[in-house]
């Protein structure tokens, strides 16, 4: 499957419009310039949905405050247009392979990190057809299993349901029928009748009386008594130094501040107060008297929240709910319910009890000489719990009377042993339900539902035998080619230890990276610490892992004749000197597929697969107003320069060190020149007459904005590094620099293609 043209692509991504112009016909490989910015990632997106079918791929590029709908027209190599409206094609076709930052997000790693969901995706590309065939059957009968235990897990909830246990439902299951067994049920149920009142009976425990405490009726008194012994002087000032001075509440503080005042001194500044007449007064009036109603009023509280407290009602609550309990254990004997008591009321009596009391405690507390004043209230509250605590009583008589027939029913029990008897009855019982023709039924059910997840687990097992040695087998060649890759492209590391695993029961894949025959687990987005693949591999090594992974999946397609194979900027994170093995690789591929295409917007890359492959098609995308076009394009005229020479001469030194008839000042001189050029000819509108990348500098700094010359400002520093460094070399009237060492050299040079292909 080819694509001859792009006919037309409306509203996806960056195309607010997209049209051919001129002789833009595909062949069988086609180099696609644009700069970054005009549309390659969106034009391998769009190929993307048109092998799978997935609307998403196109609808997530709605091109942004676009109005018209999506629209692509794809001529074929078949003759046919494939169009893509209204979220979906007229046609697809999964004959492609697509190499861009998908394709190694979804198989390979995402971030810097290789998760579960990349290793079942790299399982699926490796093992192919009969492998994926394997993983589908293990994965049906995973499914029939799981639908087999629903169904025998409805099946012994249905038995159970008849089942009279304790009894364990395979011993149900086993249970032979027998045609006497309801004469065997009559006997057995009359002896066991018989026998009943024994042991069971005696053991069983009667009712607990409640018991609640005595209504605290005597703090009414305690609330209405005031302190009269206190002397009239010394009340009448202090409660007017309390008025005014201090305010409510503020006896407690005095009262207990009194106790610091040692020996006359005042506790605060250590003053002599045994002559201050306030002081006097504050002594007579917390006199013996006051201090002791003090003590009533807080042993009355303590009593109040010992008596009456939650722990204290926890307990009343535990013996009604036992006492109930109770009740219900001998009813098969007797109904006892009489005995039942509603806490409703006592309850409701009891915390009003409590908070109205309590409140009136507080308030006394605080001002031991004041009357408490009204306490309707608090003798309501009493009325009310009394009258509760009364039918806790009457209550009790009934325990009383029920304990009476419990201690009769135990005199009335037999000493015969039960057990034996109990449980041939349950058997038997158990035997006229299971082969009641019902439950007959259902056990007939749950012994085939059984006997076929045996079978399943079985023939899981057999399977995954299968594929684990198919799948092991393909995976280690899978691992040997991948590796051939990686010593071809130079990386420093290797890819060892490939398995199948099952996580979960599904079939998927586990590798390991070897860095100097040292194996590290690739660990995952979870991992923080230690070695992995995270830490273990630079942006470049995963980068060339993943292209790794892309030509060994074509590598063993035994279809690769009829594919469209797509390469999204190839060299993306790669070292420079890893692009020929990357262009060597491109070209073997092209040798096999239908059809190669090439995006990139390194356009000396590009020139350098031209010139072995003339007869490939080269296109530029441009973009012109508001829309975007297709159009030829002269890669040899673009890259007819001395910036040509001087990329290549520069990847030459990367690659191979000092070239032929060159040395280290000779490969230096070039590094500037090559960067002026690219900066000169980016925006040759901007740029014009100005001669050196010094001038080209400054007009980036003086620029207003981020378009034209400012597109330039976030490498302005790698520009004036580059420039001091080439100025070295361009000398003039005879001086002769000193040549840089090899490891500058590198370094500068790597700074200068990386400046021009990154940016």
């Amino acid at each position: 499957m080819i694509i001859k043209k792009f006919v037309r692509i409306a509203n996806v991504g960056r195309f607010s419009k997209l049209s051919p112009d001129g002789d833009v016909e595909l062949k069988e490989i086609t180099l696609i310039y644009a700069e970054n910015g005009y549309g390659k990632t969106t034009i391998a997106g769009l190929i993307r949905s048109l092998k799978t079918g997935e609307a998403a791929y196109l609808s997530e590029r709605a091109t942004l405050g676009a109005t018209g709908k999506q629209g692509v027209d794809l001529l074929l190599g078949s003759g046919s247009v494939a169009k893509f409206r209204d979220g979906a094609w007229s046609e697809t076709n999964g004959n492609i392979e697509i190499f861009d930052a998908t394709f190694v997000r979804e198989n390979v790693f995402a971030g810097d990190a290789v998760d579960s969901e990349h290793r079942r995706n790299l399982y699926e590309v490796v093992v192919g057809a009969a492998g994926v065939a394997l993983r589908n059957k293990i994965d049906d009968i995973d499914s029939e299993g799981r639908g087999v235990a629903r169904d025998i897990r409805a099946a012994e909830q249905a038995i159970d349901d008849y089942m009279q246990g304790p009894f364990t439902r395979d011993r149900f299951l086993e249970l032979q029928q027998d045609p006497d067994v309801a004469n065997k049920i009559s006997a057995a149920t009359t002896k066991l009748n018989a026998s009943r009142n024994s042991k069971k009976i005696v053991g069983r425990k009667g009712l607990d009386a409640l018991s609640v405490p005595q209504s605290p009726r005597g703090v009414l008194d305690l609330l209405k008594t005031e302190v009269q012994q206190v002397a009239v002087e010394a009340f009448a000032a202090v409660k007017a130094h309390l008025q005014n001075r201090l305010g409510a509440g503020a006896e407690g503080w005095i009262r207990q501040g009194l106790s610091y005042g040692g020996e006359g001194d005042c506790p605060f500044c250590g003053q002599d107060t045994s002559d201050v007449e306030l002081v006097q007064g504050f002594s007579a009036y917390f006199s013996d008297t006051y201090n002791e109603k003090v003590v009533q009023l807080q042993q009355a509280k303590n009593r109040l929240e010992q008596e009456f407290g939650d722990r204290a009602w926890a307990h009343v609550q535990q013996v009604a709910l036992e006492n109930d309990a109770t009740v219900e254990a001998w009813a098969d004997l007797s109904d006892l319910s009489a005995a039942k008591l509603s806490l409703g009321r006592l309850e409701k009596s009891w915390r009003h009890l409590v908070a109205v009391v309590g409140e009136k405690l507080k308030e006394k507390l605080a001002n031991p000489t004041q009357s408490s004043g009204d306490l309707t209230d608090v003798e309501a509250a009493l009325r009310d719990y009394e009258d509760a605590a009364t039918d806790v009583r009457k209550a009790n008589d009934k325990v009383q009377v029920a304990n009476d027939t419990i201690s009769q029913l135990k005199r009335d029990a037999a000493s015969t042993d039960d057990t034996a008897v109990e449980q041939e009855l349950r058997r038997l019982r158990n035997i006229e339900i299971r082969h009641d023709p019902k439950v007959q039924g259902l056990c007939d059910e749950l012994v085939a539902l059984r006997a076929k997840k045996v079978r399943l687990a079985a023939d899981k097992d057999e399977a995954k035998n299968e594929l684990e040695a198919q799948s092991g087998s393909v995976l280690q060649q899978y691992e040997a080619t991948i590796n051939g890759f990686l010593e071809r492209f130079g990386a420093s590391f290797r890819m060892t230890g490939t398995k199948p695993s099952f996580p979960g029961g599904k079939a998927s894949s586990t590798y390991q990276i070897a860095i100097r025959d040292v194996a590290v687990d690739l660990g995952d987005s979870r991992t923080k610490q230690g070695t992995c693949f995270r830490t273990a591999l630079s942006s470049g090594d995963r980068s060339t892992l993943a292209l790794a992974f892309f030509l060994a999946r074509l590598d063993r397609d035994t279809d690769l004749d009829k594919k469209l194979v797509v390469f999204d900027d190839p060299l993306s994170s790669l070292d420079c000197f890893r692009s020929s093995c990357t262009q060597q690789e491109i070209r073997r591929t092209a040798s096999k597929a239908a059809q190669v295409i090439v995006l990139s917007h390194d356009a000396f890359f590009l020139k350098s697969m031209y010139d072995d492959e003339r007869g490939a098609k080269t296109l530029h995308i441009v973009g012109r107003a508001d829309s975007h076009h297709m159009k030829a394009w002269d890669i040899e005229e673009h890259c007819a320069s001395q910036a040509y020479r001087d990329y290549f001469l520069l990847k030459s030194f990367l690659a191979e060190g000092v070239p032929t008839k060159s040395d280290l000042t000779g490969v230096a001189s070039r590094v500037r020149p090559y960067v002026e050029d690219y900066v000169r000819h980016k925006y040759p509108g901007d740029f014009q007459g100005l001669m050196t990348l010094g001038d080209c500098i400054r007009k980036i700094k003086d620029a207003p904005g981020s378009d034209g010359p400012g597109a330039f400002k976030s490498r302005v520093q790698d520009l004036e590094d580059i420039n001091e460094f080439g100025r070295r070399f361009m000398h003039g009237g005879g001086s002769v620099p000193a040549p840089p060492s090899e490891s500058e050299l590198t370094t500068y040079v790597k700074r200068a293609i990386d400046l021009v292909q990154g940016a």
